[in-house]
């Protein structure tokens, strides 16, 4: 198998047969053939693969966000991360696959063109994302995703200026209209450790989201 060669080498890291069975569905993983959602609901039940990713000493524990408990399939994000551990557990062995991985591809061109203020979850997937042209420059994706984007993505004055990670709500398949914050992230004092954001939607109910520091 691809492993057997590089594991003799490897003296002070011996893998059982049950575990090599474990990594070699990682590497289908790693390499497109499987899908997130498989080999997340196999990490869940599978004790032995989770010991192998939890205890892999070569990548520190901060770096397995998917470990945590809110992670969140329906989320881009979430999904890529998933990959990128798994991807880093080869790297760290300098094992060089043919990693492929949709979500990663779609995420890393989403970074280049979307607003920072928009959440990429799987409704932008859906309702904005899916709706651009395909095979055209990027430069013609951004100029259709900004028509799409003011249609969908509706504010008063700014967009929102989040101190954290983007979480535009969206309710009953619509996003809300933001209306305000209370304080901006670069205008922020000691005494200030959270922001506050007023939305609306289109059934005129006040929504505030708040970030913490």
């Amino acid at each position: 198998m691809w492993f057997k060669g590089f594991f003799k080498k490897r003296k002070k890291e011996e893998f059982t047969v049950d575990e090599l069975e474990m990594i070699e569905f990682m590497k289908k993983f790693a390499e497109g053939q499987i899908t997130v959602y498989e080999f997340w609901e196999e990490y869940n039940k599978n004790k032995l693969l989770y010991d192998i990713i939890n205890n892999d000493d070569k990548l520190p524990e901060k770096n397995k966000p998917f470990l945590y408990d809110n992670l969140n399939l329906n989320k881009l994000y979430h999904r890529c991360e998933i990959f990128r551990v798994v991807k880093c557990f080869f790297l760290r062995r300098n094992m060089e696959l043919s990693f492929y991985n949709e979500d990663s591809k779609i995420y890393s061109e989403m970074l280049s063109i979307v607003p920072r203020y928009i959440e990429t979850n799987q409704w932008f997937i859906d309702n904005v994302w899916n709706c651009l042209p395909v095979d055209v420059s990027n430069n013609k994706k951004k100029k259709e995703l900004k028509i799409i984007i003011a249609e969908k993505y509706k504010y008063i004055n700014y967009p929102p200026k989040w101190l954290q990670g983007a979480e535009w709500p969206i309710i009953n398949n619509v996003p809300a209209i933001f209306i305000k914050q209370n304080v901006f992230p670069n205008n922020m004092t000691w005494d200030i450790d959270e922001i506050e954001y007023y939305f609306r939607d289109i059934e005129g109910n006040d929504i505030v989201v708040k970030q913490f520091t």
